[in-house]
């Protein structure tokens, strides 16, 4: 199996990685980020190769698939992993900043599928004419299915992403290529202590009122408490492998302590379910 995984420099995509080489996988492991992603080249894995990869950038995607076509290999296997986050008010974000998040977290699929499709059709057969399925994995959020406020930018890129996933399953599935969707909760990710997500908090702290600002920062609160008890990446990238060893994968994971719970939970009434994120969010306690 040849894999090609996007945001493997850190968190899922790094764990990802690591473990699908100790089972035997060809990886691609891809990041925007050089620097992170020559730790991987520092573990000297024969199974491992790293290329430089911005999937916000169809230039960028398109060298690597030059580079792979180059190496010899086909990919089988996609894992469309990289993305941002973004916390703040949707009437005050800047169109700038939303439409990174969508060229990132939605399109970045988009691009890196369109581009990989000819390795897939051609992975279909083994060098023998043995038939077997290319697969694409897809990380989207559990913030696509239960919205929490000044999260409105984020969730839209990751249902986004989900609807093209719904859309991309349809018209492939005939061609035996198969499509699945995996659904974190809370994961243990640098995500929300990243630039994006404390921009807005910088900016009220430097003199720039808000109406939004205490809750702002409740919001905050919140997501750390939630980081306490986040998943790791491995529990993701476990989920990962079992997906792309199966015959036929289902078309969506949720992963999570309490699946059964998070399911219910996405499809309470939207009353109850504004009920609940108001109410978590009223009581967090920030260190303002």
């Amino acid at each position: 199996m040849v894999v090609l995984v996007t945001g493997a420099a850190s968190g899922v995509g790094k764990e990802t990685v690591l473990l699908l080489a100790s089972k035997n996988c060809f990886v691609y492991a891809t990041d925007k980020n050089e620097n992170t992603l020559r730790e991987l080249d520092d573990l000297q894995y024969t199974n491992i190769k790293t290329f430089v990869m911005d999937v916000a950038d169809p230039q960028s995607v398109q060298d690597v698939f030059q580079k792979v076509t180059e190496d010899g290999r086909s990919v089988d296997t996609l894992v469309s992993n990289a993305g941002i986050g973004g916390l703040g008010p949707l009437v005050e974000m800047g169109e700038e900043e939303m439409n990174k998040l969508t060229s990132v977290n939605a399109l970045g699929a988009y691009r890196l599928v369109k581009t990989f499709f000819p390795m897939l059709c051609q992975a279909k057969f083994t060098s023998s004419g043995q038939r077997r399925r290319s697969k694409v994995v897809v990380v989207t959020s559990g913030s696509a299915h239960a919205i929490f406020p000044f999260q409105g930018a984020f969730a839209m890129s990751k249902a986004a992403l989900e609807a093209y996933c719904d859309a991309l399953r349809l018209e492939l599935l005939p061609y035996d290529i198969q499509v699945s969707v995996i659904i974190p909760t809370a994961i243990e990710t640098p995500h929300w202590n990243s630039e994006s997500m404390n921009g807005y908090r910088n900016g009220y702290r430097n003199g720039y009122h808000s109406m939004f600002a205490e809750r702002l920062h409740k919001a905050e609160a919140f997501f750390k408490t939630i980081q306490k008890t986040a998943l790791p990446p491995i529990k993701i990238a476990e989920k990962i492998l079992e997906v792309i060893s199966l015959v036929r994968p289902s078309s969506r994971y949720i992963v999570d302590a309490h699946p059964f719970l998070v399911r219910l939970f996405f499809n309470i009434p939207d009353w109850l379910k504004d009920y609940v994120f108001l109410k978590l969010l009223d009581k967090s306690q920030t260190n303002e």
